[in-house]
């Protein structure tokens, strides 16, 4: 046998054995995003990591108001404010920069992350969780595994939603993400999260676009669809978007007026 030949039966050997290998691999790669994607989250756990987020939002953006708020109509409280300026723009700026971080966390549409879109993929991959089964199954064992009096007819009126529920209840998060993505991710991107060279002389360009009626109607939308899920999963009752609406002074820390009144002393 010439070296010729032995360099060509390499070749071809080798040339198999690559083959086989990228066919393994592909079959292997393929095998794991199929279990990606049929990786089951906790519905329960995705409801209270969400409203969690959005509490945190919720609180950051309304705290930040209600202090411009109180000092543009107290000029005693902003003078106060004025001679403690360094203090109260550290608290400001971190009020801010946690509610942006805050809804970009919400609206990522990262599939590994723990996002609103996660949550409705989750309903939709596992709709049977809203079953008057699985209903009825929870509510046992919340009842440490004794079987209440009521729960008959609590699962008789119980709603048993479809996927179209779902898609229907969605388009809600569409409108407010495309405000989102429009006028406050530049700022989150941009500003928060990195510190971009073409607006650090003049961030308020980006400011400009985001508006307090925009922010308030994003954290509402937000508010009103998780409640709605939440509604339908722990009680059974058929999501309506518009029973629902976020109240300001639940996320407005009581004593922020007090604390700024009490600068006037």
């Amino acid at each position: 046998m010439t070296a010729l030949n032995i360099i060509f039966i390499f070749v071809i050997v080798g040339t198999i054995i690559l083959w086989k290998l990228d066919k393994i691999y592909i079959r292997l790669n393929f095998l794991n995003n199929k279990a990606e994607e049929e990786k089951i989250f906790d519905i329960e756990e995705l409801l209270k990591e969400l409203d969690q987020e959005i509490t945190v939002a919720a609180q950051a953006f309304f705290a930040w108001k209600s202090i411009h708020n109180v000092a543009s109509k107290d000029k005693s409280v902003e003078q106060a404010l004025n001679k403690n300026a360094l203090s109260w723009n550290i608290c400001l700026h971190s009020l801010q920069s946690t509610f942006f971080i805050a809804i970009g966390r919400i609206f990522d549409v990262n599939p590994q992350s723990c996002s609103i879109h996660l949550l409705f993929r989750q309903c939709k991959n596992s709709i049977g969780k809203f079953s008057k089964y699985s209903l009825e199954q929870r509510r046992i064992d919340e009842a440490g595994g004794n079987k209440p009096d009521y729960l008959d007819s609590f699962i008789k009126e119980a709603y048993v939603p479809k996927q179209a529920d779902f898609k229907k209840l969605k388009k809600n998060i569409s409108k407010v993400q495309k405000t989102y993505e429009k006028n406050f991710r530049p700022v989150r991107h941009k500003v928060f999260a990195h510190n971009d060279s073409e607006y650090i002389k003049n961030p308020g360009e980006l400011f400009a676009e985001a508006t307090i009626d925009d922010a308030e109607e994003i954290l509402n939308t937000l508010y009103k669809v998780e409640r709605a899920i939440w509604n339908l999963y722990s009680n059974g009752k058929e999501m309506n978007f518009e029973y629902w609406n976020l109240k300001e002074e639940e996320y407005v820390l009581n004593d922020i007026e007090f604390l700024l009144n009490k600068l006037k002393i």
